[in-house]
């Protein structure tokens, strides 16, 4: 060991160590991390905001007895990493050195409690033997803290993660410090390192330091060492970060540390500051015995042209003039900055030929001129180790819930695709490894919200799978612990955790909430009764120019002819919408009733998708034609079955009976369900049917049927479900049978539930309800002061759309306050709510 180990090791251990050495850890490291911080993903990207955190950067953490931010955690381990600050040891980084040997105390015989480290390897380590000062905040630590606080809630994890990343930040910020990655130590009982001290006064005295950070391209961690035994030391591709080993023994080329594109990306920090700048005791002394760097080297600077005739005074900070001359380096490229400098008497000694000048002095400009290379590099690849933290990225659509007795969330579905990519074009993959789920609510009556976790519930074994191109579909449930029916803020995040990319245990998540985005198709006829409708589409919780018209008038259609356009309905994927057509043409105005050949309702099918205009979307329009040619007939409020080939809608001819029929859509060919004479005795006049998801029922209104004994038709106003069963013969199964109203039933997207209005509660107004399948389980959804209709289950089935007075609203099934979406004035009604587009 050299002797000068020795000494440093004694005077730490024997306390000596009352300051720190790299950048000052209360001022410059945490403005360093700050700075990057700010221009990370956690806020370019909103990051932040994907896993949670409202607030960003902002977002308040508590752990051990206090409570910081997001952004001072990250600041604090830039000071926690000087603590003790006999961790300075394991600060140094010596490119030229295999990493085994890289620190200032790689030369050890044995590695006793981790002392000989470098800090490339300190950012990496894993678990720890130390007796003394283990070190319990690298990225592997960080790694595990960000999975446990994701999968478990806790704000102390997430204040741990963002903790150990500020502190391996300072770890890379220290190889922008040139004694760091020349080996050169001086203690704090010697004054410290000249430069170290220069940039803390700056700092502590309101000097403008640059903190904006040069970006560094991502590319960067594609040339990490991927192979050898630094490789088998420091596997994480971060190492690109401090050493790719491009400059390097026995012959260091100091040329491939130039920037030879603005974004950085083909060298690392410390073998950057190794090759370009001095420390106090490593000036031009690539001749020295010990601690020798052959760059930068007197021809890597103009010392050889120097215009001697013209010294710069400078008024130091002392207030003390001098004439110096500064000997200058272009710094990797950048335009030139002071190396060191010499004092004016040394041009005799160059006239003669003698060069050798002892060590030149590094004074205040030229510590100025460091810092405004070395901190703007200090904070770009400190971004750059945020960024590739936080760079896995997923996009989960599709997003539905299961409800369970007690209208209680007992599951749900989704559908996910890995979007990692460190250019912004491939994508980076998921390999061996899993996805959980962790899904939270907060509880009726709290604030704080509860969190569960189910492992594993999608496997990923190789880079082949398809979440690595393509959306696939994860089912979560039944859960363990169901969600409350009186529950709110209902949210679920999605964890990966395995190989990404090149990074074994890397980990990417995105907190997701229900309630996608998605139309909802209605009807609007602002002039009221007699006067035309349209079909129009609006975003829940956008501004009214989210309204967007999709009926306009047919040129086919006679100017005489008055048009309504109403009950729209979706395709279960939503690229069909269909929706009923009513002509009305008056031949003789002083008889405006409309009849015969007069008056004709069609349903409309047209492509929801086409970039045309109606009525150039149309697909199909279905006519029902009874078999006698009847002119006056009609088919209106349809609903299609689970894969959109085919439609149920109510039916009806001159006679005013009214019947449930079913359309083939590509050919037109129709068909009654049971037969026309069983709606002889049945109507469902009034009624929408809806086709269960599952394609095995269809619920409607029944409003009418035949009395056995007087023979007449008397009301019945209940809801009555058809079954497709081979042995189903005529007669269908009432799931209400009562003296209320019960009306206008709509499925859940997983067919388990319907929603409905009814009065059944007598307080005199139709009120929004729900029941499952077979009737069972009724429970009052809302109570509505003024009656509710046309109840509509929103994609992920935790809201309902509704219609009351003359506009639309929505609400969360668990309660809340309602939301206008429509302010359109007279007659808005029959909301359909766009399913998840595939």
């Amino acid at each position: 060991m050299k002797i000068w180990q020795i000494f440093i090791l004694t005077f730490f251990v024997c306390g000596v160590y009352s300051a720190g050495l790299a950048y000052d850890e209360e001022k410059v490291h945490p403005q360093i991390n700050i700075s990057a911080a700010k221009q990370s993903l956690l806020v370019t990207k909103d990051v932040l905001r994907q896993i949670g955190f409202e607030k960003g950067l902002n977002e308040e953490l508590f752990s051990a007895n206090e409570i910081l931010t997001v952004e001072r955690w990250i600041a604090s381990g830039g000071t926690a990493e000087d603590v003790p600050y006999i961790q300075v040891l394991r600060h140094f980084h010596d490119p030229l050195q295999p990493w085994d040997n890289a620190g200032l105390l790689g030369e050890l015989p044995v590695d006793i409690d981790g002392w000989r480290r470098s800090s490339l390897l300190q950012a990496q380590v894993k678990a720890t033997n130390e007796t003394q000062f283990p070190n319990h905040a690298s990225w592997y630590w960080a790694r595990n803290y960000y999975y446990e606080a994701l999968t478990s809630g806790s704000e102390s994890l997430f204040a741990l993660t963002f903790k150990s990343l500020g502190q391996v930040m300072h770890l890379l910020s220290d190889t922008a410090v040139p004694a760091h990655v020349r080996n050169d130590p001086h203690l704090p009982a010697f004054n410290g390192d000249p430069y170290e001290n220069w940039v803390k006064y700056a700092a502590s005295n309101g000097d403008m330091i640059n903190f904006t950070g040069i970006q560094v391209d991502m590319a960067v961690f594609g040339n990490f060492v991927q192979g050898g035994p630094d490789y088998v030391l420091a596997s994480v591709p971060i190492s690109a970060l401090w050493d790719q080993n491009k400059y390097n023994n026995p012959t260091p080329d100091p040329s491939v540390t130039k920037d030879v594109i603005p974004n950085l990306k083909d060298i690392g920090l410390a073998e950057y500051t190794n090759a370009n700048f001095f420390s106090k005791d490593t000036v031009f002394n690539q001749d020295a015995l010990i601690n020798s760097y052959p760059h930068p080297a007197y021809e890597d600077t103009d010392y050889f042209v120097i215009d001697w005739k013209h010294p710069i005074r400078v008024d130091a900070e002392d207030g003390i003039s001098d004439n110096k001359i500064y000997i200058h380096g272009n710094a990797g490229g950048t335009s030139d900055i002071r190396l060191s400098s010499v004092s004016y008497i040394s041009k005799e000694c160059v006239r003669v030929g003698y060069y050798d000048l002892g060590a030149p002095v590094l004074d205040e400009e030229i510590h100025k001129d460091y810092a405004s290379v070395l901190i703007p590099r200090a904070v770009g690849y400190s971004t750059a180790i945020l960024d590739y933290f936080f760079r896995g990225d997923m996009d989960i659509k599709n997003a539905r819930a299961y409800l369970g007795p007690g209208i209680t969330v007992t599951g749900f579905e989704f559908k996910v695709k890995n979007l990692t990519t460190l250019d912004g074009q491939t994508t980076e993959p998921f390999g061996e490894g899993s996805i959980d789920v962790v899904y939270q609510y907060v509880p009726n009556g709290q604030s704080v919200p509860v969190y569960h976790h189910v492992a594993n519930v999608y496997s990923i074994s190789s880079e082949i799978d398809p979440i690595n191109s393509d959306y696939v579909p994860i089912s979560v449930g039944p859960l363990t612990t169901p969600i409350p029916a009186d529950a709110s803020d209902i949210k679920f995040m999605v964890v990966f955790k395995g190989r990404l990319g090149n990074e074994q245990g890397g980990v990417a998540a995105k907190l997701q909430t229900f309630g996608e985005d998605s139309r909802i198709a209605y009807y609007h006829q602002p002039g009221g009764d007699g006067e035309p409708s349209d079909i129009f589409t609006v975003l829940p919780g956008a501004p009214p120019t989210s309204i967007t018209q999709i009926t306009f008038p047919d040129p086919l259609d006679s100017p005489e002819t008055s048009v309504y356009y109403f009950s729209p309905v979706w395709t279960r994927d939503g690229s069909v919408l269909a929706f009923t057509k009513e002509t009305c043409t008056y031949p003789d105005p002083s008889d405006p009733v409309c009849y015969g050949s007069n008056h004709k309702t069609d349903i409309i099918v047209i492509d929801s998708a086409s970039t045309a205009s109606y009525p150039d979307n149309i697909l199909q329009s279905l006519s029902f034609t009874p078999d006698w040619q009847d002119p006056d007939q009609h088919a209106l409020n349809p609903s299609f079955n689970p894969d959109g080939s085919k439609l149920v809608a109510m039916g009806s001819d001159y006679m005013f009976y009214y019947g449930l029929i079913v359309s083939d859509v590509a050919t037109g060919a129709w068909e009654y369900i049971n037969s026309f004479e069983y709606w002889q005795d049945h109507t469902v006049e009034g009624s929408a049917p809806a086709w269960s998801p599952q394609g095995d029922r269809i619920a409607y209104y029944l409003n009418e049927k035949r009395d056995e004994v007087s023979g007449l038709m008397v009301p019945d106003r209940d809801i009555y479900l058809h079954m497709f069963y081979p042995d189903q013969t005529e007669g269908d199964v009432p799931l209400t049978n009562d003296d209320f109203m019960n009306t206008q039933p709509v499925w859940s997207h997983d067919g388990e539930w319907l929603a409905f209005a009814s009065d059944r509660d007598g307080g005199g107004v139709m009120d929004i309800w729900i029941m499952d399948k077979d009737g069972g389980n009724m429970s009052k959804l809302f109570d509505c002061v003024s009656s509710c209709w046309q109840p509509e289950f929103s994609p992920d089935g935790l809201s309902i759309a509704y219609v009351q007075g003359s506009d639309i609203y929505t609400i969360d099934i668990y309660g809340g306050v309602p939301v206008q979406i429509t302010t359109s004035g007279f007659r808005t009604a029959a909301p359909a709510w766009e399913p998840f587009v595939q």
